[in-house]
């Protein structure tokens, strides 16, 4: 026992380190809990996301009038500059300046 500290101020030290970790523990909890939720927006918002890029696909293919119209709304200023893929994979990847309305 260190010197000058009786057993009781030991003890009430224990318990407020006991206290702290026991503190530490739940708020890790939380986070845990927390991560699991952004996870599953996560999922979510990946599923939205590719429902919406298969209804502009599906647009952008009905009719060529219609895409162009809705590109002319989408894009304000400026040109789409079109690369291939790099990677191997057949397609382009499309750039363009400006802003989205």
């Amino acid at each position: 026992m260190p010197a000058g500290r009786s057993p009781m101020s030991l003890r009430k030290s224990l318990s407020a380190e006991d206290a702290k970790k026991a503190d530490v523990q739940r708020r890790l909890s939380e986070l845990d809990e927390f991560t699991k939720a952004v996870d599953l927006d996560g999922a979510r918002l990946k599923k939205v996301l590719a429902k919406k890029v298969a209804d502009l696909q599906g647009l952008l293919a009905e009719s060529t009038p219609r895409a162009r119209q809705a590109l002319r709304k989408v894009l304000v200023e400026g040109r789409l500059r079109c690369e291939p893929l790099q990677d191997g994979r057949r397609g382009y990847r499309f750039f363009r300046p400006g802003k989205l309305r």
